[in-house]
């Protein structure tokens, strides 16, 4: 596995174990937490942006500056068990612990599926500059 920068609300962290990532998502304010993910502490892309609330998750991908395009955001689960109004909203929170961020809970998925694709974002020697090329243990919707 390729060892990941993770900063957060409380600073930074390096990842290279899944055990270390598990550790790391229960640093969290009152359940919530932003990670912004980086195989390259000098380079500000790729990065996977994580938003955490309760047992809930947002990704959005970001391969390249926002001149190239905003990236990639995850679909949300359709499985039983994880069931949030797909009409509905979720509240995360970015930049600091009180910057609200409303996303729709049709991009919403649980933590642990959060924690699954950022293990296969680790397995990569070279993170995707193409939707073809995404993890697949969750769809992608291109922005």
């Amino acid at each position: 596995m390729t060892s990941m920068i993770f900063n957060h609300f409380y600073g930074e962290d390096v990842c290279s174990t899944a055990d270390e990532v598990e550790a790391l998502f229960h640093k969290d304010l009152d359940g919530a937490n932003e990670f912004i993910i980086s195989s390259d502490s000098d380079a500000q892309y790729p990065c996977l942006s994580v938003l955490v609330n309760g047992n809930f998750a947002y990704l959005l991908y970001m391969p390249f500056d926002s001149s190239m395009g905003a990236g990639f955001q995850a679909y949300g689960e359709d499985e039983d068990g994880f069931e949030l109004d797909p009409d509905d909203i979720t509240v995360f929170y970015i930049n600091t612990p009180t910057e609200e961020q409303e996303i729709s809970n049709e991009y919403v998925c649980s933590r642990e599926k959060a924690i699954e694709v950022i293990l296969a974002f680790m397995k990569y020697d070279e993170w995707p500059t193409h939707y073809e090329d995404l993890p697949d243990c969750v769809e992608w919707e291109e922005l």
